[in-house]
């Protein structure tokens, strides 16, 4: 958009002043979008000291000015260039025709500060992984050590029914041994060498 001419008539400037709106709004859902490019800042009118990145509230997106900013859009159903934006005054925003796009707009900045910027979803996701791979490697020793356990409760219940076998093999000797020796029977004798 075109910096408008101050001479123009009313109507002109009322439009003019209603695409450099939706031009910042399609920029907006643009960005929303595909993200914010990064590093973007641009400069204040007169302060050339003071940088913004997107603008974050509703004052901020009425002074945002960049003349060098060049964004493919979709405005008004057709796919578009935006050529710089240029700042709105509060009184052009406020207008009741234009209440629409003020509030799509602040739907927007608020949408774009919630969503995490690809750096910090690039760092996120570095340290999920991290997570991920340290979780890993957990389990695999826990696994590990797992398969030790079993392996020594197994050598344990392999022993335990050796011994089991061996004792029942005794207790079978011993009860057979047992059944061969005949049973004490005692003979009681009297005094007098008579049987009882």
């Amino acid at each position: 958009m075109r910096q408008y001419d101050a001479r123009q008539g009313r109507e002109a400037r009322k439009d003019a002043a209603t695409l450099r709106i939706k031009e910042k709004v399609a920029v907006l859902e643009e960005w929303h979008k595909e993200g914010v490019p990064e590093n973007y800042e641009w400069y204040e009118e007169g302060k050339p000291d003071k940088k913004y990145g997107c603008p974050k509230s509703l004052a901020e997106f009425q002074k945002w000015s960049d003349q060098d900013l060049k964004v493919e859009v979709r405005l008004d159903g057709e796919k578009q260039t935006v050529e710089g934006v240029y700042k709105v005054g509060a009184p052009a925003m406020d207008k009741p025709e234009r209440s629409g796009l003020k509030k799509h707009a602040l739907e927007l900045l608020e949408a774009i500060k919630k969503k995490p910027s690809d750096k910090k979803e690039l760092t996120r996701l570095k340290a999920d992984k991290q997570a991920l791979d340290a979780l890993t490697q957990q389990l695999v020793n826990e696994t590990a050590q797992l398969r030790y356990k079993i392996i020594e409760l197994q050598s344990g219940l392999d022993l335990a029914k050796v011994t089991n076998k061996n004792l029942l093999v005794m207790v079978a000797m011993l009860e057979a041994e047992v059944r061969t020796v005949r049973p004490f029977e005692p003979r009681l004798t009297g005094n007098r060498g008579d049987d009882v």
